[in-house]
C-alpha cells in the first residue's frame, strides 16, 4: 500500500476525530512516511500495520468507538465542524472526548513522533538517511573469518544448504546465503549478547540438550560475527550488522533466524541474556521455563512473545511493535515499555506482592481483569516491582493468585 493510500484510508476512519486530533494523526503518519522515503512505501505500510486497526487505537485512546461507515457523510458520523460553523445541535453533540488526555494530548503525539523516528534512525544505524545511490558509495563491510577461525569457532559452513543449489542468494551482491551451526564454542553462553540489525532471535529449551546450540540461517556470511574471549568475563556476541550505505531499496532478501537451544533450567541457567533486534522479532519458544539472572530486550521494529521465564531482572524497550509474556516468575525488577504497542504481562504472587506503575497514554490499563485508569500506582512492602508503560496502547498486568 503507498502512501496518499493508507493515508487516505486512515483519515476516513478517522472521521469521528474532532479535526485538530485528526490533523495531528494524520501529520505524525505522513512524517513516518516521509522518514523511510518514496522507495520503501509498502514496506512502511507494512511496518505501520492495517491502517483500520491503527485508527481503532487512535479512536479507542480519545474515548470514541471505530464503529462508523467510512463511507457516510461526515455530519453523519459526528464528524469535526469546521472552525466557522457553530456548534452542534445538544440533540447530536460530539463525543466528548476523555479528561485523562488533558490539554497535552495533541502535543504527546508529537513528541513521541519525533522520538520513535529519531530511535528507529539511530538503532538502524542511520540505514535510512544513508541510501547508497546507484552506482555511489562503497558499502563498510564485516570481514569474514576465514576458514582456521571457522574451525576454532566451532561453526559449520554448509554450502549445500539448499538443496546442492545456489537459488537462494542475497539480491544485492548474488552470493548464496548461508547456514551456521554453532556446536562448540558457547561454554560462556550463559551470557550471551545478540545485535541483530535485521532478522528474528528465538531461544528455545531442549529438555534433552547436554548443551547450548546456535543456528543461524539465511545469513550473508560478510555481515556475520560470532565473538568468544573465552575468559569467562565478556559475553558470547551474535552480531549481524547491515552496512550503514546498503541500499534499503533492493531486496534483504530471506529474513536471518537465529536460534539458540539451551537445556533445562534444571541444568542451565542465564546470567545474563541480552537481545538487541532493529528489525525483527525476538521469541522465547518454551514449553519449559527459561531461566536467568537478568534479561534484557531491545526491539525497534518487532514483537516480542515468551510462554514461561524466570528471572530476578527483567527489561524491555520495544519502539514499535506488542510484548506478549505468560509467566515471569521470580522477578524482583520488572520494566517494560512499549511506545507504540500492547503489553500483556503475568507475573507470579498476590497483588500485594508488588510496587506497581502501570500507565498508557492512547489505550487502556488493565490489573487482574478491571479496567483502571490511564494511570495506576500502588506501593508494596515487599521489594518486587513492576512497571509498564505503552504510550499508544494497552497495558495488562495479571498476577497468578
Amino acid at each position: 500500500m503507498k502512501k496518499y493510500e493508507y493515508l487516505s484510508e486512515l483519515e476516513k476512519r478517522l472521521s469521528a476525530l474532532p479535526a485538530d486530533a485528526r490533523r495531528d494523526a494524520l501529520n505524525y503518519y505522513e512524517e513516518y512516511f516521509d522518514a523511510a522515503g518514496p522507495d520503501n512505501e509498502d514496506a512502511t505500510a507494512a511496518e505501520l500495520g492495517d491502517p483500520a486497526e491503527a485508527a481503532r487505537k487512535i479512536l479507542e485512546g480519545e474515548g470514541l468507538t471505530p464503529d462508523a461507515d467510512p463511507a457516510a457523510p461526515e455530519s453523519a458520523r459526528g464528524g469535526a465542524v469546521p472552525p466557522a460553523a457553530p456548534e452542534p445541535p445538544a440533540a447530536d453533540p460530539q463525543p466528548a472526548r476523555p479528561q485523562k488526555h488533558g490539554p497535552g494530548a495533541k502535543t504527546m503525539w508529537l513528541i513521541f513522533a519525533v522520538v520513535i523516528v529519531a530511535a528507529l534512525l539511530i538503532q538502524l544505524g542511520v540505514l535510512v538517511l544513508g541510501f547508497a545511490k546507484p552506482g555511489g558509495g562503497t558499502a563498510s563491510m564485516v570481514v569474514a573469518p576465514t576458514e582456521e577461525e571457522t574451525a576454532a569457532s566451532g561453526l559449520v559452513r554448509n554450502e549445500d544448504f539448499y538443496n546442492g543449489t545456489a537459488a537462494t542468494e542475497d539480491a544485492d551482491s548474488g552470493r548464496p546465503l548461508e547456514k551456521m551451526v554453532f556446536t562448540t564454542g558457547l561454554a560462556d553462553a550463559k551470557n550471551i549478547t545478540f545485535d541483530i540489525d535485521y532478522g528474528a532471535v528465538t531461544v528455545v529449551v531442549d529438555s534433552g540438550a547436554a548443551e547450548p546450540t546456535l543456528s543461524c540461517t539465511n545469513l550473508r556470511q560478510d555481515w556475520f560475527t560470532f565473538t568468544n574471549t573465552g575468559d569467562n568475563t565478556s559475553p558470547v556476541r551474535v552480531s549481524y550488522k547491515v552496512p550503514a550505505n546498503y541500499n534499503l531499496g533492493k531486496e534483504l532478501g530471506p529474513r536471518p533466524e537465529f536460534v539458540l537451544s539451551v537445556p533445562d533450567a534444571n541444568t542451565f541457567h542465564f546470567k545474563r541474556l541480552s537481545i538487541t533486534v532493529a528489525m525483527g522479532d525476538a521469541e522465547f519458544d518454551n514449553s519449559n521455563t527459561i531461566a536467568a539472572d537478568s534479561i534484557d530486550l531491545d526491539l525497534a521494529m518487532g514483537n516480542f512473545t515468551g510462554s514461561t521465564v524466570q528471572a530476578e531482572q527483567f527489561t524491555a524497550n520495544i519502539s514499535m511493535g506488542d510484548f506478549d509474556l505468560g509467566l515471569l516468575a521470580g522477578v524482583e525488577t520488572a520494566k517494560v515499555e512499549a511506545a507504540m504497542g500492547d503489553i500483556d504481562l503475568t507475573v507470579d504472587g498476590r497483588p500485594d506482592d508488588y510496587a506497581l506503575d502501570l500507565q498508557t497514554s492512547m489505550g487502556n490499563v488493565m490489573f487482574n481483569g478491571r479496567t483502571m485508569s490511564s494511570t495506576y500506582t500502588q506501593t508494596a512492602a515487599a521489594p518486587r516491582s513492576v512497571t509498564l508503560t505503552a504510550p499508544m496502547g494497552d497495558v495488562v498486568l495479571t498476577t497468578t493468585q
